[in-house]
């Protein structure tokens, strides 16, 4: 099975232990029924040698389940653990462009839902074990007591085995719906949480989402579920009735023909009794191991969709400080490709300096954000390059110059923890943009990030500043400030950050501060529209500088 590599990557020798363990106790419950078997077929009273055998057969079997289920605790640790560090890591080095594909809901369904399937089917392998030598070892031994017997057992086995393979490939057709279904239904959990103020505000939406996506995929994942457990029940039912067929059988219809010693049939009616009894745990366990092949299916198609030819995230370096050009020439970008009317963006071709502020205008939709994330490395150019002074940035390169970057995108992520920014700076930013009220620094981590948009951007910016990057991009910061913040931005944090050498890039629709750029560029449709040098006759950074 696929799903024990899962487990052998983490820790052959464990896993090794476990099996093993698995086989003893398989191999036990065999001599145990040999004791009995014979105790029964015995008068009198039993020997010592018949006590002492039983005695040890009943520690063999206690130690051996024992140990098994102890070697286990921490090799599914280590096996989930292994799993989720490697999906964290090839998200890390996957491009952005491919974890938006993948989706949010997606992702966060594999590392959580998918892992814990495997790990509670990882569980039960040494009952697997157990269960299957239990299987082999009462067959070798009925087949000793009565190989006529054994030949018609077998058949009869075969049959319960063939209709549970049609039962198991109809639960599991069920069971991969369902899981499918899963991943549309975290979709709609994702909206029903983020998007719970505008379903409010509008019945109607709140209607459909109600009644088109998330009903029917609720429905869906209850249905499968339903039909598939249910199925895998009809086969453990099967699988008990045949267990008082065969009995009946051995007891009543096979002395009719040929007569045996009551040891051999009281030898094959405990050996069926524990054959049905093995496999009916068997049958419980294999559901288990179907939902964890459905889950590393998934896991396996993610990590395939994300894998890419960027390399993992190197080992941190020290950054990069010091430059003196940056050029974009004839990039390009392609949003949708698998949409009939992509978005393309460029070419572009574009230069940035060190001290240099820059405007980007345009409409909504024009490309301003996805130009962004060209030019910081989170989207790699279709075509085109980009030029780091005056060389193009490789492929293996691309983390290193996105660590020229400090960006405050306007959906950008607010981590709690403050994850390596000294405290005492960030504590001055938190003051210097009016955000004490709300919010502070304790052990290591915001008070709270449950804040307004504009005190969102406000935190969001005082980050950036603490991270103390060579170049700036500021992506619609002024959209949800109070004019005195605005006006503070503009007047007070761009000719700081000018003085300071940094390159800065704003993305804005407000025209009322173009004396502040260097240069304003004009997007229209995913192409430069117009570039231009503004007036600075009303003062600003650049009329200041002069």
């Amino acid at each position: 099975m696929k799903i024990l590599m899962v487990l052998a990557r983490s820790a052959r020798g464990a896993l090794l232990g476990a099996v093993l363990c698995g086989i003893v106790g398989g191999a036990t419950n065999i001599a145990f029924l040999a004791v009995v078997n014979e105790r029964l077929a015995s008068s009198g009273t039993s020997s010592w040698g018949l006590v002492i055998a039983f005695a040890a057969i009943a520690m063999a079997m206690l130690l051996s389940y024992l140990f098994s289920r102890l070697l286990l605790v921490g090799l599914l640790h280590r096996a989930v653990h292994h799993l989720r560090e490697q999906l964290c890591q090839r998200i890390l080095a996957a491009s952005l462009s491919r974890i938006e594909a993948a989706g949010a809901p997606r992702l966060l369904a594999t590392l959580t839902e998918d892992s814990t399937a495997i790990t509670s089917a990882l569980a039960l392998v040494p009952s697997l074990c157990i269960n299957t030598v239990i299987v082999a070892g009462t067959l070798v031994y009925l087949g000793i007591l009565s190989p006529l017997l054994l030949a018609l057992l077998v058949v009869l086995l075969v049959a319960v085995v063939v209709i549970y393979a049609i039962l198991d490939g109809w639960a599991s057709a069920a069971l991969r719906v369902a899981r499918e279904a899963m991943d549309r239904l975290a979709k709609d959990f994702d909206g029903l949480i983020l998007g719970n103020r505008e379903l409010k505000l509008s019945r109607s939406r709140r209607q459909v989402l109600v009644s088109e996506y998330l009903l029917p995929n609720l429905d869906t994942v209850r249905d499968k579920n339903i039909r598939g457990g249910g199925l895998y029940a009809l086969a453990t039912s099967w699988a008990q009735t045949v267990t008082v067929l065969l009995i009946g059988m051995v007891l009543f219809v096979v002395p009719r023909f040929q007569t045996f010693e009551a040891s051999v049939l009281s030898g094959y009616v405990l050996g069926i009794i524990q054959i049905i009894g093995a496999i009916g745990v068997i049958l419980e366990v294999l559901p288990a191991f179907r939902r964890a092949q459905i889950a590393l299916e998934q896991v396996e198609r993610l990590e395939l969709e994300l894998h890419e030819a960027e390399a993992p995230v190197p080992a941190p370096r020290a950054e990069r400080r010091r430059w003196s050009s940056l050029e974009l020439a004839g990039v390009t970008y392609v949003v949708g490709r698998e949409k009939d009317s992509p978005f393309l963006l460029g070419p572009i071709d574009l230069s940035f300096r060190p001290g240099e502020i820059v405007f980007i205008t345009g409409g909504n939709g024009s490309g301003k954000t996805t130009l962004a994330k060209v030019i910081v490395g989170l989207y790699a150019p279709a075509s085109g390059e980009i030029r780091l002074d005056g060389k193009p940035v490789g492929e293996s390169e691309w983390d290193d110059y996105r660590q020229l970057f400090a960006v405050s995108f306007t959906d950008g992520h607010l981590f709690q923890p403050l994850l390596g920014l000294d405290e005492g700076r960030v504590s001055e930013q938190i003051e210097r943009f009016e955000l004490r009220p709300w919010v502070h620094v304790t052990g290591g981590a915001f008070s709270t990030t449950a804040l307004s948009q504009g005190q969102r951007k406000r935190l969001l910016l005082s980050v950036a500043l603490v991270e103390d990057r060579p170049f700036y991009i500021f992506d619609e910061w002024t959209a949800n400030q109070d004019p005195p913040f605005r006006e503070r931005f503009y007047r007070e944090l761009l000719p700081e950050l000018r003085a300071q050498g940094k390159a800065v890039l704003v993305i804005t629709h407000d025209d009322r501060y173009d004396q502040f750029a260097d240069v304003v560029i004009r997007l229209s449709n995913g192409k430069i529209q117009e570039s231009r040098k503004p007036s600075h006759e009303n003062g600003g950074p650049a009329c200041q500088s002069a």
